[in-house]
């Protein structure tokens, strides 16, 4: 009985093999032919496909990189965000290298004293045609911009505040604390 199996194996081996050597010359003699020769017209339409492919591609694309040139309140909207979401990012960070430095998160005066270039960074970045511009004192440190902004008691954690004073509407602020994180609100009403 195990004879018969074996042969039986043996038998299905070969079957696959011719199966296999079958396939590869059907490939050798139709799929990739060794002396093909090149018909033009074939290659001028090769060409012309090629070409309609790639215009038809980039006019697709090409929408997604257009630049919206609007300048409707949403854009000045978005700019006074990212001003709000820049200053977030300096206070975090003038706020881990006065942790790192002190052992301790620091006061708005006492960052200002303390950490000057990334004020200073900020400023230049951000109001680049106001070379005197200077932060204020709270809580309208900037034009337009109140900040509240708590250290805890022991030092070890603060929570920011920076809301927008030109925004009736919608009355739009970032938020952010000791974790890093910058989130960013508005009245219930309206979309962020």
């Amino acid at each position: 009985m195990l004879v018969g199996y074996l042969s039986d194996l043996c038998g299905v081996n070969q079957a696959v093999g011719n199966v296999s050597d079958n396939a590869n010359q059907y490939a050798k003699k139709y799929v990739w032919p060794t002396d093909r020769r090149e018909n033009p017209t074939m290659k001028k339409h090769q060409v012309i496909l090629s070409t309609v492919s790639l215009v038809l591609l980039l006019g697709v694309l090409t929408p997604q990189f257009a630049q919206d040139t609007s300048t409707g309140p949403a854009n000045a909207d978005q700019a006074g965000h990212r001003v709000a979401i820049g200053l977030l990012r300096t206070i975090n960070t003038a706020e881990v290298v006065e942790h790192t430095t002190y052992g301790s998160y620091a006061s708005w005066q006492t960052l200002l004293a303390h950490q000057p270039k990334y004020a200073n960074k900020f400023l230049t970045m951000n109001y680049p045609k106001e070379a005197n511009l200077q932060f204020s004192e709270m809580p309208e440190i900037l034009p337009g911009w109140s900040l509240r902004f708590n250290t805890h008691a022991d030092g070890q954690g603060y929570d920011v505040r920076l809301q927008s004073l030109t925004d009736k509407t919608c009355w739009y602020a970032a938020l952010t604390d000791e974790s890093g994180v910058i989130r960013q609100s508005k009245a219930i009403d309206c979309e962020i």
